[in-house]
């Protein structure tokens, strides 16, 4: 067993626990406990090593649709945010840390390789994690300042083009 990446993986899953129910709270108007927290970083590791164990060369849709409908039960549930609102959140903030670590990997597959077998690669790798969560929290801030509270039907709205564009995503990667 590797235990850089194990590392690494747990870092991010972590990271991500926070930055999504952060974003979710903002949306929702409704601040996430500790315990918010604990329990959506179990979920996501229980999808993760689910997913590996299942489909070791990975999954593609599925553990993302398995996290979205993690984060929306969060919201809707723990945080007691509305149905509209809620969709909205999980989407849009599985989305925007899916296009983030997109890019990321895309500057990681061309500079990385030439660092293979070298300590140095373990220490740009952690750099690259916390360049993945400052790009993360710049555009869920952007999305937050942009959206505001989202309450009522145009909720609903914002819902359809943002799933498009996720689909859109997922084919492209797909293929």
């Amino acid at each position: 067993m590797e235990y850089g990446s194990l590392l690494l993986d747990s870092l991010s899953l972590a990271g991500q626990s926070v930055m999504h129910l952060l974003f979710a709270g903002r949306l929702t108007g409704k601040k996430p406990h500790a315990w918010h927290f604990a329990l959506y970083f179990s979920l996501l590791c229980a999808i993760s090593l689910a997913f590996a164990w299942f489909s070791p060369q990975g999954g593609g849709a599925l553990p993302i649709g398995a996290g979205v409908l993690a984060l929306y039960a969060m919201v809707r549930v723990a945080l007691g945010g509305k149905r509209p609102v809620s969709w909205l959140a999980a989407v849009l903030g599985f989305y925007i840390s899916q296009v983030s670590f997109g890019i990321l990997n895309s500057v990681e597959a061309v500079l990385f390789p030439h660092f293979a077998g070298s300590p140095l690669l373990y220490l740009l790798l952690l750099a690259a994690l916390a360049l993945f969560f400052l790009l993360c929290t710049c555009c869920y801030r952007a999305a937050g300042k942009l959206l505001g509270q989202p309450e009522g039907s145009h909720t609903l709205l914002l819902l359809f083009p943002t799933l498009f564009i996720f689909a859109a995503e997922l084919y492209v990667l797909r293929t």
